[in-house]
């Protein structure tokens, strides 16, 4: 549709009205109006959705879900016209036709679940990446079937500091997802349920490592992890396929109700190979100096490197991948690991990571959502993207306060040493 088609909704059409009894806003009559109704209502929506994820009817004892709160982060994150748009998918899907009770669910249930469950700050969630994420569920329901994709990190042993703040532990993996994926699953399958109830497939895609095909196909593992295991790589891949498994068997319990259908997918059988060829491709062209010596130069100036990166990996010269750069420094002297010339390498491939990430996603047509990796990563990426807006929303994350929050879906589901639960 083009951005005149998806912002036209005709007059009298049983969405207005739908808008209109859920907002108790009796002047919503055109598609403007009913935008600016659900925009107002939001707030209290999901709130109630806070709650009712929380399995509670009472006030949630959490500051971030009361109206007022998210009355002002959902302004930041959504305009009038966002919302326009995802009720215009809503008129056009397929499925909603002549099915008034769908279109109530999808607008006062799964709409206002997934802003509950998602971080409803500017610092992690792009207002254009979440918006392009909910009109995209919108137009997916519409075709009868939700479609998400889940990065997940490998199953890093966490420790946290009596600030709250997590850290890897040192650099050892768990052979199993962990208790922390509870609530996750319990949550992701609450926002969902109900229009899977309603004959609308939901298809979730969880992607990490499944250690099959040798350390080799690790992409963009923590070197602290490289470190750890250094000799013992066997053992580092025999710790991934027992996490990886334990991943599909955890989805099946949490998601094997009718209308879902859920998949533990390695990234070492999907995008890894494409990634491994890029960087050689990368570091043949632009690594420089003598033998022993050798240094990328990454510069805002560099016209070849900028072709390359538009061409390759769809992203808008180096701005991109300095910001990565900048990311792996930060992880680097959080971990103590030294810094030298092998960052940009690294930078590099969680870049082209993220990226083919992303295009995989956008390919099958998917949302991504994100329940256990940074924003910092995936944020980094949206603003520098050529064509269109990734369609991603990131989780809410683990709530320092409160590591048991119901509403946390983005946090690590590995045990945590040094935690006080």
């Amino acid at each position: 549709m083009t951005k005149t088609q998806e912002l036209e909704i005709p007059k009298g059409h049983p969405v207005l009205n739908i808008v209109a009894e859920i907002t108790e806003k009796n002047w919503v009559t055109t598609g403007p109006l009913a935008g600016k109704a659900l925009r107002e209502s939001l707030p209290n929506l999901t709130s109630r959705a806070a709650c009712d994820i929380a399995g509670t009817d009472e006030k949630l004892d959490l500051g971030d879900v009361a109206p007022e709160i998210l009355k002002k982060r959902i302004g930041n994150l959504i305009s009038q016209e966002a919302l326009v748009n995802v009720l215009a998918e809503v008129v056009h899907g397929k499925a909603f036709q002549k099915n008034e009770s769908l279109m109530e669910v999808f607008l006062t249930n799964t709409l206002p679940k997934v802003l509950a469950i998602s971080s409803l700050t500017t610092s992690e969630n792009n207002p254009k990446a979440l918006t392009k994420g909910l009109s995209d569920m919108a137009r997916q329901a519409g075709k009868g079937t939700i479609k998400t994709q889940h990065p997940l990190c490998p199953p890093y042993n966490i420790k946290v500091n009596d600030k709250g703040l997590l850290s890897h532990a040192d650099g050892s993996l768990h052979p199993t997802l962990g208790l922390g994926f509870a609530s996750t699953g319990i949550a992701l399958g609450n926002a969902f349920r109900m229009i899977a109830d309603r004959g609308i497939k939901v298809d979730l895609e969880f992607l990490t490592y499944s250690g099959r095909e040798g350390s080799e196909r690790l992409v963009e593992i923590g070197q602290d992890v490289l470190d750890h295991y250094k000799g013992r790589e066997n053992d580092m891949l025999t710790t991934l396929q027992s996490a990886f498994d334990d991943l599909a068997n955890i989805t099946k319990i949490y998601f094997g109700d009718e209308g879902f259908h859920a998949s533990a997918v390695s990234i070492e059988e999907t995008i890894a190979p494409a990634i491994l060829s890029m960087r050689e491709d990368f570091i043949s062209r632009f690594r420089k100096g003598n033998l022993g010596e050798r240094k990328f130069f990454v510069t805002d100036e560099n016209q070849a490197m900028d072709e390359w990166l538009r061409q390759n990996l769809g992203v808008r010269g180096t701005g991109a991948l300095m910001s990565f750069e900048e990311e792996e420094i930060k992880y680097r002297h959080k971990q103590r690991i030294p810094t030298d010339e092998t960052v940009t390498i690294s930078a590099f491939m969680e870049l082209a990571l993220y990226r083919m990430l992303q295009s995989k996603a956008h390919d099958e047509e998917r949302l991504i959502l994100g329940a256990e990796t940074t924003a910092d990563y995936q944020m980094a990426v949206v603003p520098h993207v050529t064509g269109e807006t990734p369609a991603i929303i990131m989780g809410k994350p683990r709530d320092i306060k409160n590591p048991s929050n119901p509403l946390s879906i983005r946090q690590p589901f590995n045990r945590i040493k040094g935690a006080n639960k």
